[in-house]
């Protein structure tokens, strides 16, 4: 039973102090507006209502460009069932080599990392000492796993209103999105805390020998959710045909 909210909240506070200089050139002070209102009492009315409340179910709502995003599954006896999930699209960086410049022949993958952000706090910490944070946007008991899967999207997401491209499209929370028949990734998930470090092995040509391992960290050390994707389907994407026609500009890419 756990929903977790995706991006950052910053929280800003604003004092804004204001100084009132009053002055006077008159010899004599006199009081200002004792003739507005008179010393009598004043009279109030009384309305009373009846308020009823009821609970409404949203059939839907706008669920894109917004800043936060629920993720896992939530079970409540009064309103039921809750499954958050997302999907994005990946991008080609607009500047810089072009895609696959630095893979050299004969790539082999030995790992493949997905991150996905928890919203974080950070508890204490200095230059000098370990930072700790707490993961302050789970709903539920965080202790209970759930499945979670990664999959391939199969649905264009197009940025204009296809029946009008000069306004922008609009993606709903009830849009069934078309996705790949195998998972990239698909296990048991339960939320850490302390998830912030990444072990990667260094295989030989072979794919099975290890002749080394990486330790791989975030310089905050802010804990994220790490998900081992398939290397073989990975590699079959992104590397075999790296300097494939799609892969040549970013248009082409999407």
């Amino acid at each position: 039973m756990i929903a977790r909210v995706v991006s950052p909240l910053l929280l800003t506070v604003l004092f804004v102090f204001t100084a009132f200089l009053f002055t006077s050139c008159e010899k004599e002070i006199d009081s200002i507006g004792v003739d507005i209102i008179d010393n009598g009492k004043f009279q109030t009315d009384s309305f009373k209502a009846s308020i009823v409340s009821e609970n409404e179910n949203i059939e839907r709502v706008i669920s894109n460009n917004v800043p936060q995003y629920l993720l896992g599954v939530y079970k409540d006896d009064e309103f039921g069932l809750l499954k958050g999930s997302f999907v994005s699209q990946l991008s080609l960086p607009l500047a810089g080599e072009a895609y696959g410049a630095g893979y050299g022949e004969n790539v082999v993958l030995d790992s493949v990392l997905m991150y996905i952000p928890y919203q974080v706090t950070l508890e204490s910490g200095n230059e000098s000492a370990v930072l700790e944070y707490s993961i302050d946007s789970v709903f539920g008991n965080r202790s209970t796993e759930f499945e979670l899967s990664v999959y391939e999207l199969k649905t264009y997401l197009n940025s204009l209103d296809p029946t009008d491209p000069t306004k922008n499209n609009v993606y709903y929370s009830d849009k069934e999105f078309q996705k790949g028949t195998e998972a990239f990734y698909k296990g048991a998930f339960k939320v850490n805390p302390y998830d912030t470090v990444a072990y990667i092995n260094r295989l030989e040509e072979d794919g099975i020998t290890i002749y080394d391992t990486d330790t791989i960290k975030e310089d905050n050390l802010e804990p994220l959710i790490k998900l081992p994707l398939d290397k073989k389907m990975i590699q079959e994407i992104f590397v075999d045909d790296a300097f494939g026609s799609q892969f040549q500009t970013f248009e082409a890419f999407l």
